[in-house]
């Protein structure tokens, strides 16, 4: 609630957890911004400059994670965020919503099966948390990237890949949802996955 009960304010504010809008002057002592965000990084007008850099066989909003000019164009738009926001200390660069990725051959060689049998996109999106990362570190010190892990890219790649210390990972585990640790195989990994999220960065939750 924006203006939440007092009894509710004087809790929140104890607990220094915002009731007031994520980028106000708020209690919150860390305030993550991970959400759905490539359309404003790479706005449509970009990409009708260069189709080439369209996701193959994937949705409209997603482009090749692994196309240089397209990460660079990209890391570009993100460092120019975080300047035009001096009072945000992270920027978003998490893939706009919906689940079809790129499937071009660069994107499939590093793309692997999840324990679930789906297509898993982690490691391509890692890796341009990655490269998006240090491009901001290089410009702009203390910021930081927030990057979702949701989706096609919940769990963490079968290989480490090691992460810069300035992206910060943002678990949405679908499969976790609702009433799914209810479910016997989901409430065994759990534990698993979160550990494993958790040993590639201290940034996570």
């Amino acid at each position: 609630s924006v203006n939440g009960p007092p009894d509710l304010e004087t809790w929140a504010n104890r607990h220094k957890i915002s009731t007031r809008g994520r980028y106000e002057n708020t209690a919150c002592s860390f305030v993550v911004n991970a959400g759905h965000n490539w359309h404003e990084l790479m706005p449509p007008e970009l990409r009708k400059a260069h189709p080439e850099w369209d996701a193959v066989g994937g949705e409209k909003n997603k482009f090749c994670t692994r196309r240089p000019g397209a990460v660079a164009a990209f890391a570009t738009n993100t460092v120019r965020w975080l300047r035009d926001h001096p009072g945000r200390h992270m920027v978003s660069v998490s893939p706009s919503d919906g689940q079809q990725f790129c499937r071009c051959d660069r994107c499939m060689s590093v793309s692997e099966k999840g324990p679930h049998g789906q297509n898993s996109v982690t490691r391509s999106l890692l890796d341009l948390y990655n490269d998006v990362a240090r491009r901001a570190a290089a410009e702009i010190p203390n910021a930081m990237v927030g990057g979702y892990a949701y989706g096609r890219a919940t769990y963490p790649p079968s290989t480490p890949v090691g992460l810069e210390p300035n992206v910060f990972i943002d678990w949405y585990a679908l499969n976790y949802y609702g009433l799914g640790l209810y479910k016997p195989g989901f409430a065994k990994e759990f534990e698993h996955v979160a550990a494993a999220w958790r040993a590639l960065t201290p940034n996570v939750g």
